[in-house]
């Protein structure tokens, strides 16, 4: 007689033994819950970088950085034109950027909440880049030679919203003057008002910006370049009020047809970020911009030579706390203790 021969699927025998040897079920994976994300470990990121208007330095130097960032690291980065320092720090403070160039003095205000800034914005710098005066400029014509020749004619002070507006603000209100009275203020973005200026639309126009700056070397190139100076005693009253700000010589030679030294208000101009960006990608940012200033295919001298002034010792001094990050490439560096 023959036996029957039972045949037992090899998935049940598997099954029978696994309950044999008491393992616990499979635990099931939700493939719709989001993953549990550690800020700290470093990961690819999307860095957007806040920069200004096309004709000063904010906008070939924040679209380098973009370029050089998405080169040397595993980052994806993309710079936008923007209203510059006010805006900028707004910008950064709400999240809608990574990270933003702003005017020190700017800056400063946003983190104590002074005006133009409703209230105080959580704000710490990477770097600091460089120092930039703020031109005030005319043509030969206009029979303005000094800040008090500004009386009554029409004078462009850059966009609302932007560091240059702010300080062009303050340094015609410390000379004495009533905006609204005194002056017909225009606010004309830098490419505008050298248009407007090389035109005769206005008679002078302010422009913030790394000396030799592109605006007023464009002005000087159409029409003979005046530049007009300010008093000691004007800083003294405007660094009263603005103590982020640094005294600035542009020296005679600097723009064609000017063979004078012009005494200037400048400001420091840093890198800023929110206070909360994690520490590891504060220290990767600032390590790769100091890394690529010189040499390199990437090299933020390229883009606008006011960058070579981008080197530790000088970039640490910045008017609003260092980001924590940045204090431990600073402390490597040995420019910090």
């Amino acid at each position: 007689m023959k036996k029957k021969i039972l045949l037992i699927p090899l998935a049940l025998l598997l099954a029978m033994s696994l309950v044999g040897l008491g393992c616990p079920p499979v635990q099931e994976v939700d493939p719709v819950a989001d993953p549990v994300v550690d800020p700290d470990v470093p990961a690819p990121q999307f860095i957007t970088i806040a920069t200004g208007s096309p004709g000063g330095v904010y906008y070939p130097l924040g679209a380098a950085m973009a370029v050089m960032i998405g080169r040397m690291t595993d980052h994806r980065a993309a710079a936008e034109s923007t209203g510059a320092s006010v805006e900028n720090s707004r910008l950064v403070g709400a999240g809608d950027v990574t990270m933003g160039l702003a005017m020190g003095s700017v800056a400063f205000k946003a983190t104590q909440g002074e005006a133009p800034f409703e209230e105080a914005i959580p704000l710490k710098a990477l770097l600091n880049m460089y120092a930039s005066p703020l031109h005030f400029l005319t043509v030969e014509g206009t029979g303005i030679y000094t800040i008090g020749d500004l009386r009554g004619r029409k004078i462009s002070i850059d966009v609302p919203g932007s560091g240059c507006n702010v300080q062009s603000r303050a340094v015609l209100e410390a000379y004495g003057f009533c905006l609204d009275e005194d002056l017909t203020i225009a606010e004309l973005s830098q490419p505008e008002g050298v248009r407007a200026l090389i035109d005769g639309v206005i008679d002078a126009m302010t422009l913030q910006a790394a000396f030799p700056a592109a605006g007023v070397i464009e002005v000087a190139a159409m029409r003979p370049l005046v530049l007009i100076p300010i008093t000691q005693e004007l800083f003294d009253k405007v660094d009263a009020k603005m103590p982020a700000i640094v005294p600035v010589t542009i020296p005679a030679g600097t723009y064609e047809g000017v063979d004078y030294d012009v005494f200037a208000i400048g400001d420091s101009n840093p890198i800023i970020v929110r206070y909360d960006m994690p520490d590891w990608l504060a220290y990767e940012l600032t390590r790769v911009i100091h890394e690529n200033v010189f040499e390199g295919r990437w090299a933020l001298v390229n883009a606008h030579p006011i960058a070579a002034q981008i080197v530790p010792e000088l970039s640490v001094h910045t008017p609003i706390p260092l980001h924590p990050g940045a204090i431990k490439f600073f402390e490597e560096q040995g420019v910090l203790p």
